[in-house]
């Protein structure tokens, strides 16, 4: 694992990452049926994630998804997202 690797590992905080969840995926501008439709799951998980009511089994790979989105910018995500549906 290199250092920046390492880093990112640190940076997620388990016992919070639901309500940061919420949080960044709002800072985005996303809704939970969008952040579904980007990593995969329906947004009820999404919504269970955030409240707690369902454990999230892959946190570092929903974390990764985040620092990508919070990198790339929602809109550009939204894009591919309506190309991809057109």
């Amino acid at each position: 694992m290199n250092a920046k690797q390492k880093r990112l590992v640190r940076e997620l905080d388990l016992d919070s990452f639901p309500g940061e969840l919420a949080k960044r995926r709002k800072r985005l501008g996303l809704s939970q049926t969008q952040l579904g439709e980007i990593i995969g799951k329906h947004f009820t998980v999404i919504s269970e994630w955030e409240t707690g009511r369902r454990v999230i089994f892959e946190p570092y790979m929903v974390h990764v998804s985040l620092l990508c989105l919070e990198t790339l910018g929602a809109d550009a995500v939204r894009e591919a997202l309506a190309r991809r549906s057109r």
